[in-house]
């Protein structure tokens, strides 16, 4: 019989904000209704911002959380003063020279971080230990893996090495780019199972996999019927104008992508007003200033941004008001399911995917419930938009079944037994 003491290792698991705690702290929740202990290591939060997904796992007796201030992380996301900002451009400079990089602060050893994780091991007798992050904190746990031989499970929400952002976003020097590289190929070869958010993300890992032995899965990210139970679900209504509705984090990788939509809804006004009539859009999140000003500059009636960030209550209230959901999708996320996505299945949104064609645009095509915005559309987008609500069928319990973090919950129990 399996242990049911679980070891989760995850930096931006709550009450640290962060979408990246969002998946663990639902999956923390469902497991410890199963009567698992899940002990958390986390960072330290030392921002204002509160994590959305706190509800999940406060007053939850199976689920502790500890969390730990990482290394340089206050120097190196908020210094408070002058010399603080002085030592913080110092030590970014000296670190071209070693392997650590400030822009991934799990790279560093964190000493008192994983000798906690150590210890606990040992004095719980832990066997199963679940990681969910970067590949620092995967090779980490895999180095520690080889001392104490327990299970250990790396959970992929992303890329990384294979991601065009670490090329084009992030400046490494040599030993730092070595360093991550290396840090990702061992520990995916020193690990028991891996799990993956989507196919193609399993696809790309599995060819950095040497070890036959490790077991290789994707398990999507879901819904939680829980975060909806104060809504009514609202029908389908094409009286009014159609309102599609965004609200996150947009990367700047996806600025230009984004500006060409709004560019092609600027088109429409100009060419077709009476279509252009029919539609609201509202945007809102973490969006670089710039962004915002060039997108404001156009001034476009039926268009609203701003850099709100919203409370789950506002934002599915808001969500459930819409009739279409946004996503906005990189080359190498064409193929994900994102989270927002199950959030638009669950409330019966269309869904409008901007970004390249991939396994998700076309999962939305062949099923009915959504379309795709690429580089080579233009104005009339929105004109056949109109003519695919119409037919729009928001009847689809058989797909909320695959995307039901209850039945996700499910499968990973059994993937880790």
């Amino acid at each position: 019989m399996m242990s049911k003491n679980i070891l989760l290792i995850c930096y931006s698991f709550p009450p640290h904000p962060g979408i990246g705690g969002r998946r663990w702290a639902k999956f923390s929740k469902y497991l410890s209704y199963k009567d698992f202990k899940i002990t958390v290591f986390n960072a330290e939060n030392i921002s204002h911002i509160k994590s959305l997904w706190n509800r999940d796992i406060i007053e939850n007796r199976n689920i502790m959380v500890n969390s730990f201030k990482f290394q340089f992380q206050n120097i190196l996301f908020s210094p408070k003063h002058v010399i603080q900002k002085i030592f913080r451009k110092i030590l970014i400079k000296s670190l071209k020279l070693v392997k650590y990089t400030p822009d991934i602060i799990t790279s560093f050893p964190n000493p008192k971080f994983w000798k906690a994780i150590e210890n606990t091991i040992k004095a719980d007798q832990i066997d199963l230990v679940i990681v969910s992050g970067d590949p620092y904190l995967f090779y980490y746990a895999a180095k520690l893996k080889q001392k104490l031989n327990y299970n250990l499970v790396l959970d992929y929400r992303d890329l990384w090495n294979d991601h065009s952002f670490y090329r084009s976003f992030v400046t490494f020097s040599k030993p730092q780019k070595l360093f991550f590289e290396y840090a990702e190929n061992f520990a995916v070869n020193n690990c028991s199972t891996i799990l993956c958010v989507d196919d193609h993300l399993k696809k790309t890992i599995k060819n950095r996999l040497k070890n036959d032995c490790v077991n290789i899965i994707t398990l999507h990210n879901g819904f939680d019927k829980d975060d909806f139970k104060n809504l009514v679900l609202k029908d389908l209504n094409l009286t009014g104008k159609l309102n599609l509705f965004f609200a996150g984090t947009i990367s700047s990788d996806l600025n230009n992508q984004l500006f060409h939509f709004i560019q092609s809804f600027e088109e429409l006004k100009n060419k077709l007003p009476q279509v252009y009539h029919k539609f609201q859009i509202n945007i809102s999140g973490t969006i670089d200033h710039y962004l915002i000003e060039e997108i404001n500059n156009l001034k476009l009636e039926n268009l609203f941004v701003d850099a709100d960030i919203k409370s789950n209550e506002e934002y599915y209230y808001q969500l459930n008001e819409a009739q279409i959901g946004l996503t906005i999708l990189s080359d190498e996320y064409k193929n994900s399911f994102i989270t927002k996505f199950s959030d638009y299945l669950y409330l019966n949104k269309y869904t409008v995917s901007i970004g390249e064609s991939g396994d998700f645009s076309d999962f939305l095509k062949e099923n009915k419930i959504g379309t795709n915005f690429t580089v080579s559309d233009n104005y009339l987008f929105f004109k056949n938009l109109l003519d695919e609500m119409i037919s729009f069928n928001s009847s689809f319990i058989d797909l909320k079944q695959q995307f039901d973090i209850v039945n996700l919950t499910k499968k990973l129990q059994y993937e880790i037994s």
